[in-house]
């Protein structure tokens, strides 16, 4: 089993790492997911609904990753972390994860909280990295994972591979880092209905001609100016791209600045996980800066144009090609979530921004 609670940028980033697991091991192995309820969708159609029934069918296009899903709502437990209900949880998953039975636990979160899941599931073998992002979660690894990777895509991929050489005699080495697995998405049917409609009701018919703009971030200083937003999406109108604009459902209000902007040129739209899995994958083109949905988009092969601040593109930049990544020298990596600007990010032109994506929308699309 491993363990990658959230957030959805992380867990998207944690997916190569299964895939190197995949092609270590048995393809019959076993290999399941402790994840927060709210980002179960990216693992499986339907996400945490009807979960039992969904962990008894075999892998397949509505859940083509992992075997099973173990949810652990950790957002939930520390609101109301004193009472019976959240012991009773806690309790019941500990005694879940213990039935499983599992011959390692992989921890590719590397936080207190993570390591501590991993270790309540009872296996005597947790796996975790050298360099977790909570010094003290490394107590309860009893396996270090040596690496020097710069990529938190290829660190956790050193993490897996080591938990690999553990079950295999022979030394092994994954030769498939850069290789794109669209395909480990689920395939929603209904998701996937919504968005035809969707589309035929906004007059998109051109398939995969429209560009998908996610204005949002974690805080403000990731966050491109709505403003600009809206002047790209006017420009790409006038020279025949449609733009959607898509936000979570506490930025609708940015969504709808950037169609202000655009001189309601772009056309806002609002979804479940599973329906941004499939509007991505009919999209030309995604404008975006360091969030989910960027990563989302890029894990699907979907060209990129990636706008980065106060955050790392070399630590959590895109990762697959094709992308083009823009930051100013002006911007400096800090991680800090009170900044409510960024002077480098704002100076990125949209002149710049639109450049790279005419030079994305000429890339080669599957």
């Amino acid at each position: 089993m491993l363990v990658r609670l959230g957030a959805m940028g992380d867990v998207i980033n944690a997916f190569p790492a299964v895939a190197l697991m995949r092609a270590g091991l048995a393809e019959d192995a076993v290999i399941d997911w402790l994840i927060e309820p709210r980002w179960a969708e990216l693992l499986v159609a339907g996400g945490a609904e009807n979960l039992e029934a969904t962990n008894a069918m075999p892998r397949g296009a509505q859940k083509p990753l992992v075997d099973r899903i173990h949810l652990a709502n950790t957002q939930g437990w520390r609101r109301n972390w004193t009472s019976g209900a959240t012991l009773s949880e806690i309790l019941n998953l500990r005694e879940q994860l213990q039935e499983s039975d599992y011959d390692m636990v992989v921890d590719l979160q590397g936080a207190i909280k993570s390591a501590l899941l991993a270790w309540a599931a009872g296996t005597g073998c947790v796996v975790g990295g050298n360099n977790p992002r909570e010094s003290l979660a490394s107590l309860f690894h009893d396996e270090i994972s040596e690496s020097d990777s710069t990529h938190v895509v290829d660190q956790r991929m050193d993490i897996s591979e080591t938990a690999v050489s553990e079950f295999r005699n022979e030394e092994w080495k994954f030769e498939g880092r850069n290789t794109l697995h669209p395909e480990n998405f689920p395939r929603d049917p209904a998701a996937e209905s919504w968005c035809e409609q969707q589309l035929t009701r906004l007059g998109i018919v051109k398939e995969k001609r429209f560009a998908l703009l996610t204005p949002g971030a974690g805080w403000p200083a990731k966050q491109w100016p709505a403003q600009k937003f809206g002047e790209l999406a006017y420009a790409l109108a006038k020279e025949g791209v449609p733009c959607l604009v898509n936000a979570a459902p506490s930025e609708v209000e940015l969504a709808e600045q950037v169609a202000a902007s655009s001189q309601d040129r772009a056309q806002t739209i609002s979804c479940s996980i599973g329906q941004l899995i499939a509007l991505c994958r009919r999209t030309a083109v995604f404008i975006g800066g360091d969030t989910g949905p960027m990563h989302l988009a890029n894990s699907l092969g979907v060209p990129t144009v990636a706008l980065f601040g106060p955050t790392d593109p070399a630590f959590n930049g895109p990762y697959f090609q094709p992308n083009i990544v823009l930051r100013s020298p002006l911007s400096k990596t800090e991680n800090s979530h009170s900044n409510p600007r960024d002077e480098g990010l704002e100076s990125i032109t949209v002149d710049e921004v639109m450049a790279a994506v005419r030079k994305m929308m000429e890339s080669p699309r599957d």
